[in-house]
Formats: C-alpha cells, structure tokens, sequence
C-alpha cells in the first residue's frame, strides 16, 4: 500500500503541477511519474512501480533509471527476493520479474479494470509473493487469483457482493492482501473484512464489524466510523501467528494466530490532517518489529510489544507505501513517490527517485 489509487495518484500530479507553476512561472507545467509502490527483500534491493507503468530499483547505494514494465498504472508489487517480482495494474493485468527483465502484460482479473472505490483503490489493488512460485493478486471487484510460478489462476470471489447490497458504495473492495507463506494469506477490504487463505480455499463467512473472532471466520476487523461502515487500508502478516493491518481512522489491528485484537487508536489525528487517509500502508519484516506510516507524513514503529508515538519522516507530504527488510531498513514513498529510507533510528530527507 502498502496502498494507493487514481484519486491519490491524480492528487499527487495536481501537487506536482502547483510546486511547478510556482517555482517556474515562465515554465510549462511538468507532469512527473508517481511511484505508488515499493517492494525491499533486502537491504540492498528494492523494486519501486509508478503511475505510468514503470520500475525503478535500488542496489543499496542508489535508484535505477525508470523502466517500462507495463502499459498501465501499477498499483503495487511484490519481491520476495532480487530475482523475482510481482506487480499489479489498474486494467487488472499483472507482470512478473525474473532478475533481469519483465515479463509481458497477462490478464488477470478483467472485470477489475479501471473500477474505483470510494477509498481511492482500483483495478488489482494488491500483490503479495512470499516466494518466487507463489503470489495472490487481489482486485476492487472482489475476486482473487493465484500465481505458481508460470501461470495465473482464474480469478475467483473472496467476498460475495450480498455482503455489500446495503452499502451505497456498492463495489466489495479488497484494499490489499498478505501472504506469509503459500498456505496462509489474509485480504482486508473496504468495508473492514479481514479474509484469510488456506492454501486450498477462502474463508468469507462473517457478520458485520464483530471485534474478535478467529481468523478462519473472516473476522471484520475494522470498528465502523461516524457514518456506519468500517474500513481497512493495508495489513502486513510476516507469519501465521502475527499480522498487523491499518485503517484510515489511525487504528492498528493485532492478529496473533487465533484472535484479532480491538482497533488501537495510535494515530487518530491523521485520519484529520494531511491528506486525510489515516494510517495508509504498513510493513513486518517480523512480528517483533514493524512501520506504519500515514498521511501526515509520519512513521510509527512496532517494537517490545508496544506502538510508539506518530513521528514526522516527512514535513511536506503524507507517506503512501512502506516497505521493511529488517528492523534496521525500510523504505516510504510519498504523495510525489520520492523515497525515504530508514536505519532503525532516523528518516533520511525525501528523495526524487524519477524524473
């Protein structure tokens, strides 16, 4: 998300197009690429993906000149190593990275393409590979797909849209998902569903904003806010034991193996401030530490079993996308997709990753 969508993407080109014009006024506006994603298996690789289709990676030292990778806007990707990538777009068409070169667009989930959420998210919202021969696209229409490592796997309903007849959003949205391994995923959606993988089949059964229910019974995790509907933005689940996912209301959510905990309040104020979108991506490289970053343009680390307090990483723009390799290194991309990395104490100045 981590997790973004045309209307933050189009955001973030509306404020690129103003920092021009008003550093430039003789100037012709300039519409720069937005990264939206990016994927770190390691200190010394990572793969970023932007609106126009492009990748740029990172060797530890410095970032790549951008490349095509798609023809369409990538909302997210995968690398469980430096040798294999997964990414995902908005006409719900997925690519795969082998080290060296991607591979051709192939289709997906075609009844995702271009469909937009009242939340922003769109398309194949979601990628997650915790190995090169196994991967889950989620998409805004509800349904999922699997990856062996050669083929996608028609896509299939995780949530059925009965669930969401009374919603005035009306489109069962599943906002990203998380694979620890091939038989342990969980998606979380729009309207506050967490899902889970089996390896074989997908749970959906569930009634409506329960607080604590086991995961194999697609526990609705996310408490409804003033209006009546919950909603979830990005979830992280290093193992089966441990998943944390975040919401647009500041609230963490602690799954240990059986149970999901009550929505933790640790970042109320950015669901009011910046970019409004609350808590917008995490990332566990482990279930002793994770980040979780919002649209204020701060961080919160997991560490010793307790949250810390929101703290500024960047003092211009909200945080879009994170991703840890280890509790010493991380990298945030914000509303402009310039990066941010982090040794384990301190945020580096934002970066202009693509021209």
């Amino acid at each position: 998300m981590m997790v973004a969508g045309i209307g933050l993407a189009l955001l973030a080109i509306g404020v690129g197009l103003a920092a021009e014009r008003s550093n430039h006024p003789s100037s012709p506006p300039v519409v720069r690429n937005t990264p939206l994603s990016v994927s770190c298996p390691t200190s010394t690789f990572c793969m970023a993906v932007d609106d126009h289709g492009n990748s740029i990676s990172f060797d530890g030292t410095s970032w790549s000149t951008p490349r095509s990778s798609d023809l369409h806007a990538i909302n997210s990707v995968s690398c469980p190593s430096s040798r294999f990538c997964a990414a995902v777009d908005i006409v719900g068409d997925a690519v795969t990275f082998n080290g060296a070169r991607w591979s051709a667009p192939r289709q997906v989930d075609k009844m995702s393409a271009n469909q937009v959420a009242a939340f922003g998210h769109n398309g194949l919202t979601s990628v997650s590979c915790p190995n090169s021969g196994f991967c889950v696209a989620v998409g805004i229409d509800g349904f999922a797909s699997r990856f062996d490592g050669a083929n996608w796997s028609n896509a299939t309903s995780v949530e059925p849209r009965s669930v969401y007849v009374k919603q005035a959003f009306g489109i069962p949205g599943i906002a990203a998902v998380s694979c620890s391994d091939p038989s342990f995923c969980v998606a979380v959606t729009d309207l506050g569903a967490a899902v889970s993988y089996n390896g074989h089949s997908w749970d959906s059964q569930g009634s409506m904003w329960p607080q604590r229910h086991a995961v194999t019974h697609a526990p609705l995790v996310s408490k409804a806010n003033k209006h009546g509907y919950g909603a979830m933005n990005a979830i992280s689940c290093p193992t089966m034991k441990f998943c944390v996912a975040v919401d647009p209301f500041g609230n963490v959510y602690m799954f240990n193996g059986v149970l999901w905990s009550s929505p933790d309040p640790v970042d109320t104020p950015s669901a009011h401030g910046g970019d409004g979108a609350g808590l917008t991506a995490v990332s566990c490289p482990s279930a002793s530490f994770c980040v979780a970053v919002d649209g204020r343009g701060q961080a919160i680390t997991y560490r010793r079993s307790r949250w810390s307090a929101p703290r500024t990483a960047d003092s211009t723009l909200g945080l879009r996308s994170v991703s840890c390799s280890s509790a010493t290194f991380c990298v945030a991309l914000d509303d402009l997709g310039r990066a941010l990395t982090y040794d384990g104490r301190s945020w580096t100045a934002p970066l202009t990753i693509e021209p």
